[in-house]
């Protein structure tokens, strides 16, 4: 095997395998329709290649940063809403297991690298996340890729002018990246002095800052004002600074939240064997710090440090392997099983509806609904496939908000002859997708798993 990852020609066959298995973990969500940020930000690219503004059905927009918007509307243009973003997140996937593989290959080693590159891919949270067309896949390539350049700045520094563009970028990506512009100088300061006061390296950071502050002047000439609706809400949700860190912390470091079990603890002991890599330990730190107080809890928006998290974990396993004598595969390979069935167990879980319902048809105590999106897509897709069998040519279907109901008809989501109503009915007879029946409705449709979901029915007053 050493021989094997050694040879030359080994990332060329092992890359596109692996983006290979990646597409085909991503494949069967190709069918749900998207919803929430998704739909803005294909609304936002639509918006800012068309016609130059950035904005939502005409209407001005100032919360969700726009790089990812911007970049994934060729793909939008070229196959739908639906389609386009999450190609979009699906190919900002494959850049993460490229970008991860050689980062740590330089870093650690090849074979390193390619235990962490497989660990990611099969990764719930990595699949999910190249399926539901979000920004985070994209911020963490743009981190994987600043990371490469500051590696390559040691020796040419005509590198961190790539540094300082790609943190830019990223800031415009996921506001995760900010605490950047303070790690970038730290660590240079800690570790490559003689390149601290260099107009290259200062420079860099005045770049990716200017391009980072695009999205502030912007806000002040739209909204006369620096501030946007993540202010707003970072001040209306947190718990206050020292009550948000503890329920951050006690959130992120919950093994089945974050990594799982077994590789969390693995990674633990490669932390501690390998506390010397102060690089990559330093820059995972710093890509979680604001989540710390941001009083919104996903494993996606850390997920970017969870990459580097998996490479301990990998080290860790590795030096656990060299203390287990010859003789004892037993321990071996109650560790490679472990890994193996948590990672499927998980991805069954929380990745796939379909086979997320056979769990919870099939093992005793397992919770119908766990509260994960790819549940209710499941059953929604089912409520769907009913409503346009069941309603009458021309009927209407009411949606929940004007963005989705623009979305769902552009995509044709539903059947062309029905009707999309943003708000409530506006004619007769009217059906919605719910998962609350409104006494004024008539179900005509439940599905049998969970959460369950109806399709109801107003009917026309005779």
């Amino acid at each position: 095997m050493r021989l094997v990852i050694h040879h030359r020609s080994f990332p060329w066959v092992f890359l596109p395998a692996v983006c290979l298995l990646s597409a085909l973990l991503w494949l069967p969500s190709w069918q749900n329709p998207i919803v929430s940020d998704t739909s803005l930000y294909a609304l936002l690219g639509e918006s800012f290649w068309t016609t130059g503004r950035y904005a939502v059905l005409g209407e001005l927009h100032g919360k969700h940063l726009p790089f990812h918007a911007i970049a994934s509307y060729p793909l939008v243009w070229a196959f739908g809403y639906g389609t386009g973003m999450k190609l979009s997140t699906l190919l900002a996937g494959f850049g993460v297991l490229i970008a991860s593989y050689f980062l740590f290959a330089r870093t650690l080693s090849r074979e390193i690298a390619v235990l962490t590159v497989l660990a990611v891919a099969f990764h719930y949270g990595f699949v999910v996340m190249t399926m539901l067309g979000s920004a985070d896949l994209l911020f963490t390539l743009l981190f994987l890729l600043s990371l490469h350049a500051y590696v390559n700045a040691e020796k040419e520094t005509r590198w961190y002018l790539a540094v300082g563009i790609l943190l830019g970028l990223s800031c415009l990506t996921r506001y995760n990246g900010v605490p950047l512009f303070l790690v970038f100088p730290l660590y240079t300061f800690w570790k490559r002095p003689r390149h601290f006061w260099s107009p290259l390296f200062l420079g860099s950071m005045v770049l990716g800052a200017a391009i980072f502050s695009t999205w502030f002047l912007r806000a002040y000439f739209a909204f006369g004002a620096l501030t946007n609706d993540y202010t707003t809400e970072l001040q209306g949700k947190t718990a206050g600074p020292l009550a948000q860190i503890f329920i951050s912390l006690k959130y992120y470091l919950h093994p089945f939240g974050n990594i799982l079990p077994v590789l969390f603890l693995f990674s633990l002991y490669g932390l501690y064997r390998e506390r010397r890599q102060s690089f990559l330990i330093v820059f995972m730190i710093g890509v979680w710090s604001l989540f710390l107080i941001w009083p919104v809890l996903n494993i996606r928006y850390t997920f970017p440090g969870y990459i580097i998290l998996f490479a301990f974990a990998m080290m860790g396993i590795t030096h656990a392997m060299r203390l287990i004598p010859r003789g004892s595969k037993l321990i071996l390979t109650a560790i490679i099983v472990g890994v193996i069935a948590l990672d499927a167990f998980a991805l069954c879980a929380y990745s796939y509806g379909s086979c997320n319902n056979i769990l919870d048809r099939r093992v005793p105590g397992f919770p119908k609904h766990l509260g994960f999106a790819v549940e209710g897509f499941y059953t929604w897709d089912q409520a769907r496939d009913a409503l346009n069998s069941l309603a009458e040519p021309g009927a209407e279907v009411t949606m929940l908000g004007p963005v989705n109901a623009v979305v769902f008809a552009r995509d044709h989501v539903f059947r062309e002859d029905l009707g999309m109503q943003p708000e409530g009915p506006s004619t007769c007879p009217s059906y919605r997708i719910t998962q609350e029946v409104l006494p004024s409705e008539e179900t005509v449709f439940q599905t049998t798993d969970a959460p369950v979901t109806f399709v109801a029915k107003t009917a026309c007053s005779e």
